[in-house]
């Protein structure tokens, strides 16, 4: 007897997702398969199959060369064809959760093997994910988002979530697909934002003081699920209690020659990126936040009546905290959404090419965006303390104590680069009137409460910002009363918001590599009277290690200069200064090995730079890098020196026979980083450093105590730099009898019929002088003395 698979099965189909699914007819159970039964497979109707046992009958039963719609028995004409019988979703998933493999004995059909190939192609979910309908998205959101005990109103809530962890969780099912799909940066949670608040809108979860707030993405509310008390349910939930709605931006595009990633002829193909942008306000279209009314007004009056005076004024110093932190915030976001961002978007572009604006927004705002996100965390930490302790807030000094270390790295950085990113900024606005247009136009859009505010101002506000730290907190301090624990932690906040404050201006000093005001600072200027007070005897020995330092800077801004004033200038002249074909030797003859200094030195300002970040103000020694980088400079000096004469020498033939080369010198004595020298002075600065050194030396050496390392490695220091002196002397001496005999030799006049003869002549005598100077430089004891040789 044959029976088809549609007298045994109805169709149904989930509407949403256009899914078919094959269930038992409910007719009177039968217990055993009889003749001419309807059901001969002697099963219970009421239980349903496992995922896949249609296909499992389906490949047992039929004979695919025969029946290729898998009708059972011989006969072909039983068919198990497609049903418009009435889809019920529901109830197909409450039968399939009632099913066991233990009853029915006879539907286990399958071998083992084939068992664990449909698992493996059931794991892969994602593919059944449609990320534009509202409940695909509600389903995984359930599962996903984070739970855990959150304090408001001095209750704790279990089995909660913030704002935050709810658009976290929505980014991190959307993100690939926005990245893929719709051309849209995995940091804009834009998109996030919208579906968290689609879910808020239909109640998927509720805020746990049923407040009316829309959703934000902070961790200022917390959220549950209605029927979420002891985490995610073990049973999916019905589909009439899911969220239902489609999520135009994450749509695909209609047109239907569109192919994937590559954006079609619509203008809002989602393969362009505009699909979200269009739909969503930026955040420089997004209203500015609520202003904060004061403490006093959003407090219950029974509360402000049972708190003493000194509470009340510290409770509204720290809501004034909180404001100005929010008001710093909105601040760097109008810095990327008003300047940076179109400043990248501007079409024609504003400065080009592409690397150059890159550059200049490095240059110029630096890592501002790092101070947002630091101070982002601040925010969202107090807003939880806030959250936990309302409407009186205990302890904050724990909370700024923590953020002065956060702080601690990328503070420091941005003040001290800040001075060079104002000369930037300004150069640029002199230099290029579009520039200068826009920024004016940018001015306009970042009008607040009517005052236009510039480029400038937002640039200074991280640096006004940390100055204000200190003056707030203690403020908090004095109203704080005896015996409140947060009083400690408002002393140690104060004193490491000070000190990052100290360490800001020192990477100020070190950025300014001895230019502009603060490259004028000596110790006593980075130091309060306080601890000048505490070490009066140290104070000298730290102002010459200072000025070592501080000489170190400049010497190696002067090595740098003479790449930037001389060198490329002369290489990059059209029409050429000097002859293209005497170019290079001219350079090599002038500038020599320059580029060797350079990196020995700008080598050692790094180190002595890292001592004094981590010792400042009390460096302990800076000895040993100095002595390091003597043992390494020593040949480059030995090759440097002795050339001066000669480079000398070069400069003045030039200039008196090369007018265009006269002009470029004098114009630049003019420029801005000559101090008023000309080249020859540039070239010259080797050996006053070498004599500074050892003045320098001695000065930290009289001044510093008997039971110091700097006893014994200070005179090996000395002797060092007095051997390097005393071995580039002969050297010396050769090249200047080298530059006499060029001088005698350029002051002859020759006959036409001898000028030949009397020439090689002339280049032998200077050969054989040079040749005796050699020899006479030889004989001098130019090796390190054996006690330094292991040092």
């Amino acid at each position: 007897m044959t029976v088809s698979l549609q007298s045994v099965f109805h169709s149904s189909a989930d509407h949403e997702e256009g899914t078919t699914f094959l269930v038992p007819k409910t007719d009177p159970p039968k217990s055993h398969a009889l003749p001419g039964s309807d059901n001969q497979f002697g099963f219970d109707p009421i239980q349903v199959f496992p995922n896949n046992i249609t296909e499992r009958l389906c490949n047992t039963q039929a004979d695919p060369r025969t029946d290729p719609f898998f009708s059972f028995g011989e006969s072909s004409s039983n068919v198990a064809g497609p049903s418009n019988v009435s889809r019920s979703p529901t109830d197909l998933l409450q039968v399939i959760s009632n099913y066991n493999e233990n009853e029915g004995g006879l539907v286990e059909l399958h071998d083992d093997e084939e068992e664990e190939y449909w698992d493996e192609e059931e794991e892969d979910e994602t593919r059944f994910i449609n990320f534009s309908l509202l409940s695909h998205v509600a389903v995984q959101f359930r599962d996903k988002v984070p739970r855990g005990t959150h304090v408001k109103g001095s209750i704790p809530y279990p089995c909660a979530f913030t704002g935050k962890d709810v658009v976290t969780t929505i980014q991190a099912q959307i993100q690939r697909d926005l990245a893929i799909n719709h051309g849209i940066s995995t940091n804009d949670r834009r998109a996030a934002l919208q579906v968290a608040r689609s879910l808020q809108s239909q109640l998927f979860f509720y805020e746990v003081e049923w407040g009316g707030r829309v959703l934000q993405d902070g961790v200022e509310d917390v959220y549950m699920f209605l029927d979420d008390l002891e985490g995610p349910s073990d049973s999916v939930p019905d589909r009439e209690e899911l969220p239902t709605a489609v999520v135009t931006m994450l749509t695909k595009c209609y047109s239907p020659s569109c192919g994937e990633g590559l954006p079609c002829y619509s203008y809002s193909c989602p393969s362009k990126g505009n699909s979200i942008i269009f739909q969503i306000p930026g955040p420089s279209e997004a209203p500015a936040g609520p202003v904060r009314e004061a403490w006093i007004k959003t407090v219950p009056r029974e509360v402000i009546v049972s708190l003493p005076d000194s509470e009340i004024n510290r409770q509204m110093i720290i809501h004034k905290l909180i404001s100005k932190e929010e008001q710093y915030l909105q601040d760097l976001d109008i810095v990327e959404s008003v300047f940076i961002r179109p400043l990248r978007a501007a079409n024609p572009p504003v400065i080009a090419p592409t690397h150059k604006l890159e550059d200049f927004i490095d240059e110029v705002f630096g890592n501002i965006m790092d101070l947002r996100e630091c101070n982002r965390r601040l925010l969202e930490v107090v807003y939880v303390r806030q959250r936990e302790q309302a409407p009186v807030i205990q302890r904050i000094g724990d909370i700024f104590l923590d953020a002065a270390t956060e702080f601690r790295l990328a503070y420091p950085i941005y003040v001290g680069h800040h001075p060079l990113a104002e000369k930037r900024m300004k150069e640029e606005l002199d230099a290029n009137p579009q520039f200068r247009l826009f920024i004016e136009r940018c001015s306009r859009n970042s009008a607040r409460t009517g005052s236009r505010l510039d480029l400038k101002h937002f640039l200074n506000r991280p640096s006004e910002h940390l100055q204000k730290y200190p003056v707030l907190l203690e403020a908090i301090y004095h109203e704080t009363a005896m015996g409140n624990p947060d009083a400690d932690y408002l002393l140690e906040a104060i004193g490491a918001i000070k000190n990052l404050q100290s360490v800001a201006q020192l990477r100020t000093f070190q950025t300014a590599m001895g230019k502009g005001t603060p490259g004028k600072w000596e110790w006593h200027d980075l130091v309060s009277p306080e601890i000048r007070q505490e070490m009066r005897k140290e104070a000298k020995r730290q102002s010459i290690i200072f000025e070592l330092i501080k000489g170190e800077m400049a010497y190696v801004k002067d090595l740098e200069n003479i790449e930037i004033m001389y060198i490329r200038p002369l290489r990059n002249a059209d029409p050429p200064i000097v002859p293209t074909e005497r170019l290079d030797q001219f350079i090599k003859d002038v500038f020599h090995n320059f580029a060797h200094l350079h990196a020995h030195h700008h080598s050692l300002i790094e180190k002595l730079h890292e001592i004094q970040r981590e010792q400042h103000p009390r460096i302990r020694s800076i000895t040993e890098p100095v002595l390091d980088a003597a043992l390494n400079f020593r040949e480059a000096y030995l090759d440097y020196i002795p050339n001066y004469p000669i480079a000398a020498y070069r400069i003045d033939d030039e200039m008196a026979n090369n007018p265009a080369f006269k002009a470029f010198v004098e114009i630049s004595i003019r420029h801005p980083d000559a101090h008023r020298l000309d080249m020859k002075s540039f070239i010259n600065r080797s050996t006053p450093r070498l004599l500074r050194y050892e003045l320098l030396l001695k000065g930290i050496l009289e001044e510093t105590p008997l039971d110091h390392a700097d006893r014994y490695l200070i005179p090996q220091l000395l002797e060092i730099i007095k051997a390097l002196e005393k071995e580039s002397e002969p050297g010396v001496r050769s090249a200047k009898q080298k530059v006499k005999l060029w001088r005698y030799n350029s002051n002859i006049t020759f006959k036409p019929s001898e000028s030949r003869a009397s020439r090689i002549a002339g280049n032998e005598r200077a050969d054989v002088e040079a040749k005796k100077a050699a020899q006479e430089g030889s004989t001098a004891d130019t090796s390190v003395p054996p006690m330094y040789r292991g040092v």
